[in-house]
């Protein structure tokens, strides 16, 4: 999983950055299915991360989307963001008036969760919208019953199965008129397109230009959005 996001911030083009990844430490748990192995994951990462050879960097991107406790424990140290966080703000920053946007992750653990985050009234997190805003703009959150690392398709029915999964989620959104939908977990990056294909379905059907139409839904990666807002924050020396 690592070795994707590198590839997807590598892409980026942000000039005169230099990026430094850390993948948690084998004890840590193999994928992240609620916020107990969030809470085990941040105990295990936090003294590796606060190591010297970490000291030089300006800004910390957490890739687990959740509600994770490295996120307020780092930024008493730096300029910090989670992937959560990031998508969340970039969604809303998306919609048009009347507009709605949708989660898409991998276990059903994650549906309560997430939908208690985002519509928190905690002023002390990045994604809570308040529990009236909240529910107005998230649409709801779909599962594809996989975790992170399933999601690379070297187990069961392999990557065509991942892709169904990921398709059948996005029919749902777009059956309930969802016109942002986010991406929930670092590893589903690289699945913009399978989500867009599915508004572009319909409009072929229509007679319309699909590529178009599948162009209409934003799809938001949460690591693209959270080291672009990184990216301002510490240009802008705030």
């Amino acid at each position: 999983m690592t070795e994707g996001l590198r590839e997807v911030v590598g892409s980026l083009g942000y000039e005169n950055t230099e990026y430094g990844y850390f993948t948690a430490p084998a004890e840590a748990p193999f994928s992240i299915n609620g916020l107990e192995d969030g809470s085990t994951s941040g105990q295990i990462c936090l003294p590796p991360l606060l190591q010297r050879e970490y000291a030089s960097y300006d800004a910390f991107l957490i890739a687990c989307f959740s509600p994770h406790p490295l996120v307020p424990i780092l930024r008493t140290r730096r300029i910090v963001t989670g992937i959560f966080d990031a998508a969340v703000m970039a969604a809303v920053s998306l919609l048009h008036h009347g507009e709605k946007f949708g989660i898409l992750t991998t276990g059903e653990g994650w549906r309560e969760v997430l939908t208690d985050a985002v519509t928190s009234d905690n002023p002390g997190e990045p994604a809570a919208l308040g529990d009236v805003r909240g529910r107005a703009l998230l649409a709801g959150v779909e599962c594809v019953e996989l975790d992170a690392n399933e999601l690379e398709g070297e187990e069961g029915g392999g990557k065509g199965e991942v892709e169904r999964r990921v398709k059948e989620c996005a029919r749902r959104f777009r059956d309930r008129d969802v016109r942002v939908v986010v991406l929930g977990c670092a590893g589903m990056v690289g699945m913009e397109e399978w989500i867009r294909s599915i508004w572009a379905e319909d409009y072929e059907r229509s007679g319309g230009n699909g590529a178009e139409e599948g162009g209409g839904v934003r799809v938001v990666d949460g690591v693209k959005a959270g080291v672009g807002i990184l990216q301002g924050l510490v240009r802008g020396r705030f």
